[in-house]
C-alpha cells in the first residue's frame, strides 16, 4: 500500500527517484510484516533491502559474534536474486538475451534506489550493469575489469566513499573472491560435496580479503564465522530468493504471498535460532586491536606472494625466498611491538565529562577517567562508542591501569564500561572519597574480575618506570572538605617524563588550588588539564602565575553550566595559554620524547554494519 509510505515533504527530502524508492522500500516493507511475525519480518528486510531499523540490538549482536553480518547487508548476492528471475521472466515471455538486458536495468535502478544508495549494492548494481551492457554489446564480461570501473565510477562521483567501511569491505571483499576462490577451491579436497566446497572456498576467499579491515574497523573477531557461514550461507540463499519472489508476485496473487510467507516464517525462525545459540557459546568473540600499518603490508605482501609470487620460482629457489621471507617478516614483527620510546597523551572527546589514555615510553596504557553521563541507561556511550574504541584503535586490548579522579558520572562510568568489556590489570581511585555509588560499582567489579586496587592520596605514586612519573598532589591526608564535596577530594595527577610536565587537575577547583601552592610540589608546566571543564570556579590567576602552562586542555560539551567559562579563559588568555577545547576543536593526541612536544587532531570512528 503505497499511501502507507512515507513520503518527503520538501524538495530538500529528495527528487522523484529517490521518492518512489523510498514509497517502494516501505511498501516492500509493510508487506512482509504482513506476512510475517515481526522479528523474522525485520530480518528479511534486512537480507533483503538492507534495513535493519526495526532489528532487535541483542539479535544484531548475536549476528556479529557469529560472523553473519554480512547477511544483512545488501551486496552482489541480492543484485543476483533479482535480475535473475527478471531475466528469466523477460525470456518466458518472448524477449531475446540482449532485449531482456536492456529491460532489466531500470528495474535494477530502482533497486538500488530501495536499498538506499548503499555502498556495497551500488558496487554489486554497477558490476550487474557492465554485465548486461555486455550482453547488449556481445561484449565478455570480466569481473577485475567490472569491479575497477566501479571503483573509479564510485569514487568520481563521490571521493569519501573510500573511508566508508562498506564500501571497503564490498570491494575488498569482491576482488579477493575474484583473485583467491579458484586457487583455494583447487586445494579442498575433492571428497567434499560440490555445495559445501563452493561456499568454503567462497568464504575463505572474501574472509583473506576483508580481514584486516574487520579487524582495524569493528575490533572484533568472530570464532565462529567460518563454520556459521558452511551451514547459513546456503540457506540464506534460497531465503533471498523466496523473499524475492514473494514481493514480486504478492500483488497479483495475494494467496500465493501468503503461501510463501508461511515457508518463510518456518526457515527464518529455525536461522534465528541458529544463530542465537551459536551466538551464546562462550569465547564466540574476541575483541582485537587495530593492526599496525606495516603488519597490514605484510600481510598483503604475502597474499601476493602466495597468489603470484610463489609459482614464479622452482621448488629449490621457492624454499629458499619463502624462508628468507619469513624471516625478515619476523623482524619487522618484533620491530613494530616494541616501544617508540616517546610519551602518548590521548584526550579524547567524551563530551561533557574527562577521559584520557596514556600510552607511557615503556608501551603501558594508562586510562585517567573515561567519560560518561548520568542520562546514560546502558552503561556508557563514552565508554562503549569513544573510550574503547580510542583505546583498540591504539593496541590497547587491555589497560595496564584504570585512574578515577572522582566518583562523578561524567567521569567514572566510561571506566566501569571499560572494566566489564575489556577488564584492566590494576585500578586506582582516591583513598579520601567515600566507596558509594558508581565508585563502589567501580571498586566492586574489579574485585570481581581479581583486579589489582591502589587507594591513593597526595604523597602516592601511581605510575613509575625509567625517567617517568605518575604522582597523586591532591587531596591530603589531612583535608576533609566538610560537605564531601567529590570535586574537592578528586585526584590531582602530575605527569614528569623527562623535561616535560603535565598536570591533571579533574574537577579540582580554588580550594584544591590553594592548597597545592602552598606545597613545594608544583613545578612549571608545558600542558595543564584545566580544572573543572573550565568552570569560574577554578584555575585562579595566582595558579596559572606559579605554573605558567603554555597549553591548556578543556574537556568539555554541551552543558548547562556555561562551562568554560568567559572569566576562565580570559585568564588563560592573559597568561598566554594556547586554548584546546573538545567541544570545539575535539580530541587530540599530544607525542613528546621528553624534550620537545607536538600535538594534533585525533580521529577515531567506531562503525558498526547496522548503527
Amino acid at each position: 500500500n503505497l499511501s502507507e509510505a512515507p513520503v518527503p515533504q520538501n524538495r530538500n527530502d529528495g527528487n522523484f527517484l529517490f521518492a518512489t524508492g523510498f514509497r517502494l522500500k516501505a511498501a516492500a516493507i509493510g508487506q512482509l510484516h504482513r506476512w510475517l511475525p515481526a522479528t523474522e519480518a525485520s530480518v528479511m528486510a534486512g537480507m533483503l533491502l538492507g534495513d535493519t531499523d526495526a532489528l532487535d540490538r541483542d539479535l544484531k549482536t548475536s549476528f556479529r559474534i557469529t560472523g553473519l553480518s554480512h547477511i544483512m547487508a545488501v551486496s552482489g548476492a541480492n543484485v543476483a536474486f533479482i535480475l535473475l528471475p527478471l531475466l528469466w521472466l523477460f525470456k518466458r515471455l518472448g524477449l531475446n538475451r540482449r532485449l531482456a538486458s536492456a529491460v532489466s536495468i531500470p528495474f535494477l535502478c530502482m533497486y538500488v534506489l530501495m536499498t538506499g544508495f548503499e555502498a556495497s549494492i551500488v558496487r554489486a548494481a554497477l558490476m550487474a550493469a557492465c554485465m548486461l551492457l555486455g550482453q547488449l554489446l556481445w561484449r565478455k564480461n570480466d569481473a577485475l575489469t567490472s569491479l575497477s570501473l566501479a571503483c573509479l565510477l564510485m569514487l568520481s562521483c563521490n571521493s569519501q566513499w573510500f573511508f566508508d567501511a562498506g564500501f571497503q569491505l564490498s570491494f575488498l571483499a569482491t576482488l579477493s573472491i575474484a583473485l583467491f576462490y579458484e586457487r583455494i577451491k583447487l586445494h579442498i579436497p575433492k571428497k567434499v560435496p560440490g555445495v559445501v566446497k563452493d561456499t568454503l572456498a567462497g568464504t575463505l576467499a572474501a574472509q583473506v580479503g576483508v580481514f584486516p579491515v574487520l579487524l582495524s574497523t569493528f575490533h572484533t573477531l568472530s570464532l565462529l564465522s567460518l563454520p556459521a557461514n558452511l551451514i547459513v550461507v546456503p540457506f540464506t540463499g534460497i531465503i533471498t530468493f523466496l523473499g524475492a519472489l514473494g514481493l514480486s508476485i504478492a500483488i497479483p496473487i495475494p494467496a500465493a504471498g501468503l503461501f510463501l510467507g508461511k515457508i518463510l516464517s518456518f526457515l527464518l525462525s529455525a536461522l534465528i535460532r541458529f544463530i542465537q545459540a551459536a551466538a551464546d557459546i562462550p569465547g564466540a568473540e574476541r575483541i582485537v586491536a587495530s593492526p599496525p600499518w606495516l603488519l597490514v603490508l605484510l600481510y598483503v605482501f604475502w597474499l601476493m606472494y602466495f597468489r603470484y609470487g610463489y609459482v614464479c620460482f622452482v621448488r629449490e629457489k621457492r624454499i629458499v625466498v619463502t624462508v628468507g621471507a619469513l624471516a625478515l617478516s619476523i623482524l619487522v614483527m618484533l620491530v613494530v611491538m616494541l616501544p617508540d620510546k616517546r610519551l602518548h597523551v590521548y584526550v579524547a572527546d567524551v563530551g561533557q565529562g574527562d577521559g584520557m589514555l596514556l600510552k607511557t615510553p615503556a608501551g603501558a596504557a594508562i586510562v585517567i577517567d573515561g567519560g560518561g553521563s548520568a542520562a546514560d541507561k546502558e552503561g556508557s556511550r563514552a565508554g562503549e562508542k569513544v573510550m574503547l574504541p580510542l583505546l583498540l584503535s591504539v593496541g590497547v586490548i587491555q589497560p595496564d591501569l584504570l585512574v578515577s579522579t572522582h566518583g562523578h558520572a561524567d567521569h567514572i562510568l566510561g571506566l566501569i564500561s571499560l572494566e566489564e568489556q575489556m577488564g584492566a590489570k590494576a585500578i586506582s581511585l582516591s583513598g579520601r572519597e567515600p566507596v558509594t555509588g558508581a565508585t563502589a560499582t567501580y571498586l566492586d567489579l574489579a574485585k570481581e574480575k581479581q583486579m589489582g586496587i591502589q587507594k591513593v592520596q597526595a604523597g602516592d605514586v601511581v605510575w613509575v618506570e625509567k625517567d617517568f612519573v605518575l604522582k597523586v598532589l591532591s587531596p591530603t591526608s589531612e583535608w576533609s572538605p566538610p560537605d564531601n564535596d567529590g570535586n574537592k577530594t578528586a585526584l590531582v595527577l602530575l605527569l614528569q617524563y623527562k623535561d616535560f610536565s603535565m598536570l591533571f587537575m579533574a574537577d579540582a577547583g580554588e580550594e584544591a588550588e590553594a592548597l597545592l601552592l602552598q606545597s613545594d610540589q608544583l613545578p612549571k608546566l608545558d600542558v595543564l588539564k584545566v580544572g573543572h571543564h573550565g568552570s569560574a570556579t577554578a584555575t585562579s590567576t595566582a595558579f596559572l602565575d606559579r605554573i605558567q602552562p603554555a597549553v591548556g586542555v578543556v574537556s568539555v560539551g554541551r552543558n548547562r553550566y556555561g562551562h568554560p567559562a568567559k572569566d576562565t579563559l580570559k585568564r588563560l588568555s592573559a597568561a598566554a595559554v594556547t586554548v584546546h577545547t573538545t567541544r570545539s576543536d575535539g580530541a587530540f593526541v599530544l607525542k613528546t620524547d621528553g624534550r620537545a612536544y607536538s600535538w594534533y587532531p585525533f580521529v577515531v570512528e567506531r562503525v558498526s554494519l547496522f548503527d
